[in-house]
């Protein structure tokens, strides 16, 4: 056996694999047999998506289809819509309201800006005595009625009516309405932000009580003083205030954080009650009559309310019926009435302890009068007919000027 035949015999013995004709043939093999392997996975996987989509379809399809036979109202959707948003003016206009008959009410800033307001609309006067322009002209039904007006700072007033409290921050030229609660009736605020009204759904007063705001009158919390109903509230000081009520008075001197009572009326058929302080220690209280009792009650003091002592009430000729009293200064003031021809009465009380002088301002009013005064300012309002009648006096009252204007649309509504 030659080398040649020796060779052929080992390659036959120990070589398995047959040579290859083609050096890269099996390279391509290996590389082709993963992609052979995954191709009907990958199919199956894709047929697997394909129908699970088209199951969720069927379904969504139906439940859109049997939403009317479950009760569902099913509504297509629609294009986006800008939300309507009312200013407050448009809320003043719309809200509904219980109509008043309109009742004067006015307020003094110097001796050159005030404001009366008739019916629902206010009227501003930079020059006290002469010229009144409506800066707020009311509802379009002349349903509102203003309950009380007052200055806070130079710019800032507010005012209550039966459809919500009103606010100016522009000295009166302008007014928004900041909250609808018709509710609101006497107001005292310390700040542009914080402030008391006294609200109620009774007329008369029976279930009147305080609120609270420090937000400019936005919202309102309820504020107990420990008395019940509530007529009305004076804050002097940060630290200082009193509330009234048919029951008596209460104070507090740590603002708020405590109140005592310090007067008590008693139990009578009293229809209003009311304080007023020119400063920390000196102030009146007073006690409206009715029909049953028709004497008011009337107290000083010159303590901060420690000690009150009890002052006999104008010598009113018979007929008069009283109103609210105004203070003007620490043993002084005033009181508007009217007699039963409905002739407008001052009656004042001065410093001088020469007791209660009563005369005539030469006026008739069908409803009560309401006075302001600021220094020797006076500002009367006062409904007479179809017309309500401002008066103002430079004077201190000595002599008067007037002005009226035309109520009809709150009057013949």
């Amino acid at each position: 056996m030659d080398e040649r035949e020796l060779r052929q015999l080992l390659h036959s013995a120990y070589d398995r694999v047959p040579p290859l004709r083609d050096p890269f043939r099996r390279v391509r093999e290996y590389s082709d047999q993963p992609r052979a392997r995954w191709r009907p996975a990958m199919a199956a996987a894709l047929a697997c998506v394909m129908g699970l989509f088209t199951a969720a379809a069927v379904l969504l399809v139906r439940d859109v289809r049997s939403a009317p036979n479950a009760g569902i109202d099913y509504r297509p959707p629609v294009a986006a819509t800008v939300p309507v948003v009312y200013t407050p003016r448009a809320v003043a206009q719309t809200a509904s309201v219980v109509s008043e008959p309109p009742t004067p009410r006015v307020a003094v800033l110097s001796d050159q800006v005030a404001l009366v307001s008739v019916g629902d609309s206010i009227l501003r006067a930079s020059d006290t005595d002469r010229t009144w322009l409506t800066v707020y002209p009311g509802r379009q039904d002349h349903a509102g009625n203003v309950r009380d007006l007052e200055w806070v700072t130079r710019d800032v007033a507010f005012a209550t009516s039966n459809y919500g409290l009103l606010r100016s921050d522009d000295g009166g030229g302008s007014w928004r309405l900041v909250n609808a609660r018709p509710d609101l009736w006497r107001l005292d605020f310390v700040s542009s932000g914080e402030g008391y009204v006294v609200a109620g759904t009774d007329t008369q007063g029976s279930d009147w009580h305080l609120l609270r705001t420090n937000d400019g009158g936005a919202t309102f919390t309820a504020y107990s003083v420990r008395l019940q109903p509530v007529t009305w509230v004076q804050w002097v000081s940060d630290k200082h205030a009193w509330a009234a009520g048919p029951e008596g008075v209460v104070a507090t001197t740590d603002g708020g954080e405590h109140w005592q009572a310090q007067l008590a009326f008693g139990k009578g058929p009293f229809s209003d009650a009311q304080v007023g302080f020119v400063d920390t220690g000196h102030g009146f209280a007073y006690v409206r009559g009715t029909t049953s009792q028709p004497g008011p009650k009337l107290y000083q003091t010159s303590d901060g309310g420690r000690h009150w002592r009890g002052l006999a009430g104008p010598d009113m000729p018979p007929g008069l019926r009283d109103d609210q009293l105004v203070v003007t200064g620490p043993s002084s003031l005033e009181m508007v009435t009217q007699s039963a021809a409905d002739r407008v009465v001052r009656c004042t009380l001065s410093d001088a302890g020469t007791g209660w002088s009563c005369v005539p301002v030469g006026l008739t009013a069908q409803l009560g009068a309401r006075e302001a005064a600021r220094g020797p300012i006076r500002l009367l309002a006062a409904l007479r007919g179809d017309q309500v009648v401002i008066a103002a006096s430079t004077d201190g009252g000595t002599t008067w000027s007037r002005v009226e204007v035309d109520a009809s649309p709150w009057t013949r509504r």
